[in-house]
């Protein structure tokens, strides 16, 4: 399949990135912008693969697969990127010798053809953190009526509150948009941004305004079905955003170390505490977490 535009959904886990890519794949003619690097997604994509290239002999490779996935009809492919699958990409593709050692910054104008960014971002980052925090704790990561989703065994339904791995997630989230800036600036690329809270807003006219950015021909009258994905947050939501944002106006130190950590001196945010969601293993390098001292209300 021929590929005229493509574009990448360049955000940060609980951006409203399932909730802009449904919107524009449900259209049938932007692509399916997917997490196609997504570990557990990765993994039945390349099943998939494997099946068609045994049964019909099929000469493409892995990439060559997911770019017909996810390109429509007219020509236009979507991919959606957390920033810590941006980094990875030279490893999760593991493609011709000539791209190795490269950066991902590199690689995509190589394997994309005409690539354009959008950055999906979200301007409440402490409601953005606590959205997180449930989701990694629940492993209730979206939720659709009538359907449900593969769930950990050792998920908690109800988290203890817990501000400083609130602070901790808010300002891993900070910093990778952050790094997102920073890649669009190094690259000269002016990114269309799309915010959350104007998405849910304002759903059909977001998704309209991104089909006329792409160069969809007559993208205010094409049919934009209404979204399957049902709203997380109530009333507890809300009570814990208060909660956590007066725990930051009181403290001496804008930074966060559980007071666990500090009683029994392991370092902040241990690698074993993060294992059981991919997201945050891959944030368990970030520098960041090498000075964090703990969240301390004023006397």
């Amino acid at each position: 399949m021929i590929i005229n535009i493509s574009y990448v959904i360049c955000t940060n886990p609980r951006s409203g990135s399932w909730l802009l890519s449904e919107g524009l794949a449900s259209t049938m003619l932007a692509g399916n912008p997917r997490e196609w690097f997504h570990h557990e997604e990765e993994q039945r994509q390349r099943a998939k693969w494997t099946t068609e290239v045994v049964q019909h002999a099929a000469p493409q490779t892995f990439l060559q697969y997911l770019l017909n996935c996810g390109t429509s009809r007219n020509g236009i492919f979507g991919i959606k990127l957390h920033y810590y699958q941006f980094i990875d990409l030279p490893n999760r593709l593991a493609i011709k010798e000539t791209h190795e050692g490269q950066l991902p910054s590199a690689l995509l104008p190589q394997l994309l053809p005409n690539v354009r960014y959008i950055w999906l971002t979200r301007r409440n980052r402490a409601r953005q953190a606590i959205s997180y925090y449930l989701a990694t704790q629940s492993d209730e990561w979206w939720l659709i009526e009538g359907t449900t989703s593969k769930q950990r065994t050792d998920r908690n339904d109800h988290p203890p509150f817990d501000p400083n791995a609130i602070d901790r997630l808010e300002r891993l989230l900070d910093l990778n948009d952050q790094r997102w800036l920073q890649f669009f600036a190094e690259n000269d690329i002016t990114p269309l941004t799309v915010y959350y809270e104007d998405l849910a807003a304002d759903y059909t006219g977001k998704i309209v305004s991104v089909l006329n950015w792409l160069g969809v021909s007559d993208a205010s009258n094409v049919n934009i079905p209404v979204p399957r994905l049902k709203r997380q947050s109530n009333t507890d939501t809300e009570n814990w955003l208060e909660r956590y944002l007066a725990v930051k106006a009181s403290v001496q130190h804008h930074a966060v170390l559980s007071s666990a950590d500090v009683a029994s001196g392991q370092p902040p945010l241990h690698r074993s505490a993060i294992e059981g969601s991919e997201a945050l293993k891959a944030l368990s390098g970030n520098p960041l977490l090498e000075s964090e001292v703990v969240l301390t209300p004023q006397q």
